[in-house]
């Protein structure tokens, strides 16, 4: 197997210096964690019900603790759907019957783990395509998490209009979760596919939409972002750090969007303005956010290019040639403190660019640089979504791939010589897991709020990429750093500082109801 050194010296503020080597690779563990199998029992459900896709069409992957043991469960979105349980050892057991998650029949595309009830436990919001039949008609799912891992459908007319409006060809694709309207409830947005029945064809409509929590867990009002294109995947973010969520939208045969929350329940669409107004056809289906210079905003990666913001404007620093793929994702994989990136490509037989996975090493000024052979070899089919977490607990970012033609596939981090890793696990005031929509700060130790000390940045996201999630558990490669200080700015601006924090383990920030600080 080939690798490429990687040699970084980190000299801040007088401290001494870290040289720090990293050999990044991975091991495939895709048969050995149990995935294949469960890949293999769902292939068999599929024949029994009809289905004539030769892998069930997968798109959604999404990592998250579904029964609070502190290891991340995955789902993996296809027909039938995989909910796999983490079991602490490698291995992952398949419990998409007796969770109640394969019940809920929604079609696997976006998917979401949030808590819609502020009760901490991860609830579940997917879309409810239908795979393209027009004979039933296009609702989404709502489940309920009893805190154990098990999920009951929960929709009717009296908790959520997710009815999809308009013709009944609009079938939602991209979902995403965040507190748009700062009232301490996670609301829920939805973007639509405009596709007629037999063809490729579109009405010209999609139905997009926010959907409103009215505070015990109910979305009975609705808010229509656009109508135009079909939309692909969506994504959560704060991208100008006012302190609300706005929404980006990634558009198949149109210009993407990018909604700009302006409080009240309005929105505004700014994409030309923010320079981010991407049309790359078939090659911007989700996009990726996350600081990759560390100066404290969200750059953005899309349809292979990437762009660094300044104040809300973003400037395209790099293209990658010959790109292909659904979606672009950022993450520290050798713990160096910068985000590196990964491409997914997009190897199926129809397509015409062929494109390849591809790892990136970010050089820790935001530029990267091509890593060839890391040991991720998935199969040679049509990837779709691609998302983070560290499932075996060592600290190191492993990665799950789904594929829409092929068997999914997982990757288990095995780079040596990382550097140090910090988790942050969050809580809002009310009881709600995972703080959707917060900042996450990590500096040098003894310089807390200092912009040259700033060793990362986390955002928590209601969605990434397309049709994926990664861990909520918020990860941080540190370096050499033995000790640091995190700073959380939650939704709506409350700050909480925790100092001298012992790395290499996993913290939880619970916010207060002011400005304070917490014991490590």
């Amino acid at each position: 197997m080939l690798f490429i050194n990687k040699i970084k010296l980190v000299l801040l503020l007088g401290l001494f210096p870290y040289y720090g080597i990293s050999q990044i690779s991975f091991e495939d563990v895709t048969i050995s964690s149990g995935l294949r199998a469960a890949d293999s029992t769902a292939n068999l459900a599929a024949k029994e019900e009809g289905f004539d896709g030769p892998y069930s069409w997968g798109h959604r992957i999404v990592w998250a603790d579904i029964d609070g043991d502190e290891l991340p469960d995955l789902f993996v979105g296809r027909w039938p759907n995989i909910l796999l349980h983490n079991n602490g050892d490698g291995t992952f057991q398949d419990i998409s019957v007796s969770s109640g998650y394969r019940q809920l029949k929604d079609e696997g595309h976006g998917g979401i783990s949030f808590d819609r009830d502020n009760d901490g436990d991860r609830d579940w919001f997917a879309n409810g395509n239908r795979h393209y039949t027009n004979t039933e008609k296009v609702v989404d799912v709502l489940a309920n998490n009893d805190g154990l891992g098990h999920f009951t459908d929960i929709l009717t007319s009296s908790t959520a209009l997710f009815e999809a409006p308009g013709s009944i060809s609009n079938q939602t694709r991209g979902v995403g979760a965040a507190d748009f309207d700062g009232d301490g409830y996670l609301d829920l947005v939805a973007v639509s596919w405009s596709e007629i029945k037999g063809g490729d064809k579109t009405d010209g409509t999609s139905n997009d939409h926010v959907f409103w929590n009215d505070g015990t867990g109910k979305y009975l009002t609705a808010t229509t972002l656009g109508t135009d294109g079909n939309n692909q995947g969506v994504q959560t973010i704060d991208y100008d750090g006012d302190g609300d969520i706005d929404i980006y939208t990634n558009i198949r045969d149109a210009p993407n969007h990018l909604y700009r929350n302006d409080g009240n329940r309005t929105f505004t669409e700014v994409a030309s303005i923010a320079g981010i107004a991407l049309d790359n056809k078939e090659s911007d289906d989700g996009a990726a956010w996350g600081d990759i210079d560390n100066d404290g905003d969200l750059d953005f990666a899309c349809g292979g290019e990437v762009y660094k913001n300044s104040e809300g404007v973003f400037t395209k620093i790099s293209t990658f040639p010959n790109y292909d793929g659904y979606m672009m994702v950022f993450g520290d994989l050798d713990n160096d403190g910068d985000l590196d990136l990964i491409i997914p490509g997009n190897e199926a037989s129809f397509n015409k660019n062929k494109g390849s996975l591809q790892v990136y090493n970010n050089d820790g000024d935001g530029n990267f640089i091509i890593i060839g052979a890391t040991g991720i070899t998935p199969p040679k089919g049509d990837r779709r979504g691609v998302a983070f977490s560290d499932f075996d607990g060592d600290g190191r970012l492993d990665l799950g791939i789904s594929d829409k033609r092929d068997f999914n596939s997982l990757f288990k981090n095995t780079t040596a010589n990382v550097g140090n890793w910090l988790k942050v696990k969050l809580y809002r005031a009310n009881g709600q897991i995972d703080a959707i929509g917060s900042f996450v700060y990590v500096y040098s130790e003894g310089h807390i709020g200092e912009p040259s000390a700033l060793l990362g940045v986390r955002f928590a996201e209601g969605a990434t990429g397309y049709s994926a999630q990664n861990d909520p558990v918020l990860h941080f490669g540190v370096a050499g750093h033995s000790k640091v200080d995190v700073r959380v700015k939650f939704p709506e601006g409350n700050a909480t500082d925790i100092l001298n924090v012992d790395v290499n383990k996993v913290i939880t920030v619970v916010e207060k109801a002011a400005n304070s600080k917490q014991k490590p």
